[in-house]
């Protein structure tokens, strides 16, 4: 009888162990399937995080909209590397306050154009990017804001771009994988890096209780690895940016 009494308490200790629970995570398709080598650091320092937290973690690529959609109805515990505005358009998400990356922003176009017109020229951009037409306005000292025209897909929007309805795409650095498996030609990138993303983590409502002390994880992981999260890409410090 003693010996099946600690078998059974020997086995509610170990359990908890045994079984931590996943979180998944949604990341939009052409970024995760398409993304550079060096990205997986991202994955590592998450899984550490998580770990540390006593969670195991997956994630899913899906297109834009179902992803948000999924993180939104519980149907995934949150998305990865998201612009700090999404918040903003859908309040219900939980945004962990550690700051992964910091993403250049570019204009996409299939043929050179003069700049100083580029106040008229037609510039698309996915929603969620509102901030950046004002930025556009102060980098190209428009006499009036830019009126972009947004979407909600690449595919159309890139569409739209080798047709010659739009004349530039504004978009992150990390789409380019994206842009050169569906534009069958060079694309020009016009340097208005000055434009930056910062990207983070986000939790479906049901794990806003994790937000904080995720947020903390994340910082103590990066500071232990030397891991640089002001620039594109965290890599670890000292190491080149250049792919």
């Amino acid at each position: 009888m003693q010996k099946s009494i600690c078998f059974y308490l020997c086995l509610l200790l170990w359990a908890p162990l045994a079984y931590a629970e996943k979180l998944v995570f949604t990341e939009y398709d052409f970024i995760g399937r398409l993304g550079a080598p060096e990205d997986q650091l991202w994955y590592d320092n998450i899984q550490e995080a998580l770990k540390r937290l006593g969670h195991d973690f997956d994630v899913r690529f899906e297109p834009g909209k179902q992803a948000i959609h999924h993180a939104l109805s519980g149907q995934s515990d949150g998305l990865l590397f998201q612009s700090p505005m999404l918040k903003e358009l859908f309040p219900s998400l939980v945004r962990v306050e550690f700051q992964l990356a910091v993403v250049p922003i570019y204009l996409y176009g299939m043929k050179e154009r003069e700049l100083d017109s580029i106040c008229e020229q037609r510039i698309g951009m996915l929603m969620g990017f509102d901030e950046f037409s004002v930025r556009l306005q102060e980098l190209f000292q428009c006499p009036k804001p830019v009126t972009p025209h947004y979407g909600h897909y690449m595919k159309k929007m890139l569409m739209m771009l080798k047709s010659e309805q739009l004349d530039w795409f504004l978009a992150p650095v990390v789409m380019e994988p994206f842009l050169n498996a569906h534009v069958d030609k060079q694309f020009y990138r016009l340097g208005a890096s000055e434009i930056k993303l910062p990207v983070y983590m986000y939790l479906s409502e049901q794990n806003q209780a994790l937000a904080e002390p995720l947020s903390e994880a994340l910082a103590e992981v990066y500071r232990e690895k030397g891991v640089d999260n002001t620039s594109y890409r965290p890599v670890r410090l000292g190491e080149s940016l250049q792919r």
